[in-house]
C-alpha cells in the first residue's frame, strides 16, 4: 500500500506528468484487492498452522496407541493361539462326527445283527479302538449307551468314549462324559479310570489345581487301585515340574553379578586356606605352647575331710 501511494505521489509530482482521477481510483482499487488477498492469505496461513498443530497432536496420539498395541500384542497372540486350538478341536469333532455317521449308515446294521448284548458291543468297541478303528469304536460306544442306558457297560462306554475324545483334543466333550461318570456313578468299577482320565485331561489344558484335586480324591477314595498309583505318579511329576519352574524363576530373578561374587568369595576362601595352612605358618624357635592347667582340688571334699 505504501509503495502504491509513493508511486502515485511521484507520478503527480514529476515534471511533465500528471495523474487523472480515474488512474488514482484504479490504483486505490488495486490496493484494496491486494490488501484483501493478503488478509485471505494470512487467514489461510493461520488455518494451516492450526492444522499442522492438530496433525502433530494426532501423530503423538497415534504413536501412543501404537505403543499400547505393541504392549497388548503378546497376550492377544496367546488368546489367538487358544482360539485356533479350540477351532481345530471343533473341526476335528466335526470330521469325527461325519466319519461316525458314515460308519453308522454303512456298517451299524451288520454289527447290530451280531452284537446282541452290552458286553459283546463293549468288547467289540474296545477291540476296534485298540485296532485304531476309532470311528467304529465311537459308533459302538454311542449305540451301547443308546440301546442299554442303564447297563453297567454303558458307564464303561462313557469312560472309554471320554478317553477317545481327550486323545482327539475334544476336551469339552471328554470332560462332560467323565464328570458325569464321577458324579452319577461313583461306585462303578469304571469310576477310578474316570478320575484318572479326567485329572490328566485337566493337566493337559493347564487346569492344574482342579486336576490335582481330582487325583487326590482318586487316591483317597480308591487307594488300592492301579489308577491310584498312576494318579500318584502324575502328582509327583507335576510337583517336579513346579519345583523346576520355581528354581528357574528364582535363577532368573537373581542379579547378573551373582556368579562373579560367588567366584570371588571362593577365591578369597581358597587364599585364606593357603595362608593358614601348616606349611605357610612360621613358628618361632622359642615358642612354648600353652598347656592346660592342672586339675583344681575338690574344695568341698577337702573341707568335709577336715
Amino acid at each position: 500500500m505504501r509503495i502504491i501511494l509513493s508511486l502515485v505521489a511521484v507520478l503527480t509530482m514529476a515534471p511533465g506528468c500528471f495523474a487523472t482521477r480515474s488512474d488514482l481510483n484504479l490504483l486505490l482499487e488495486q490496493q484494496k484487492q491486494l490488501a484483501l488477498r493478503l488478509s485471505r492469505m494470512q487467514d489461510h496461513l493461520a488455518d494451516l498452522t492450526l492444522r499442522v498443530q492438530e496433525l502433530r497432536t494426532d501423530v503423538r496420539e497415534v504413536r501412543g496407541d501404537m505403543v499400547q498395541v505393541d504392549q497388548a500384542q503378546e497376550p492377544l497372540q496367546q488368546e489367538l493361539i487358544k482360539l485356533k486350538e479350540r477351532l481345530a478341536g471343533i473341526e476335528q469333532q466335526n470330521r469325527i462326527s461325519e466319519r461316525v455317521s458314515e460308519y453308522q449308515a454303512e456298517r451299524m446294521r451288520a454289527d447290530l445283527m451280531t452284537l446282541n448284548t452290552p458286553v459283546q458291543m463293549y468288547e467289540a468297541a474296545v477291540s476296534s479302538y485298540a485296532s485304531a478303528d476309532t470311528d467304529r469304536a465311537l459308533a459302538l460306544f454311542g449305540e451301547l449307551q443308546r440301546k442299554w442306558p442303564s447297563d453297567k457297560y454303558a458307564v464303561g462306554a462313557k469312560v472309554e468314549q471320554g478317553k477317545i475324545y481327550a486323545a482327539q483334543s475334544m476336551y469339552l466333550e471328554a470332560i462332560d462324559l467323565l464328570l458325569g461318570v464321577i458324579e452319577k456313578h461313583s461306585n462303578s468299577a469304571w469310576a477310578p479310570e474316570a478320575y484318572l482320565t479326567l485329572g490328566s485331561t485337566l493337566f493337559g489344558i493347564e487346569q492344574i489345581e482342579t486336576g490335582e484335586q481330582l487325583l487326590n480324591d482318586l487316591i483317597k477314595f480308591f487307594p488300592e487301585t492301579p489308577e491310584a498309583a498312576s494318579g500318584q505318579a502324575l502328582l509327583d511329576e507335576q510337583a517336579r515340574l513346579k519345583a523346576e519352574a520355581e528354581a528357574a524363576r528364582l535363577a532368573a530373578s537373581m542379579p547378573s553379578t551373582a556368579p562373579t561374587e560367588i567366584t570371588s568369595l571362593s577365591a578369597v576362601t581358597a587364599a585364606a586356606e593357603v595362608t593358614l595352612s601348616a606349611d605357610a605358618v612360621t613358628v618361632p624357635a622359642d615358642f612354648t605352647p600353652i598347656t592346660a592347667p592342672a586339675a583344681m582340688p575338690d574344695t568341698a571334699a577337702t573341707e568335709s575331710g577336715l
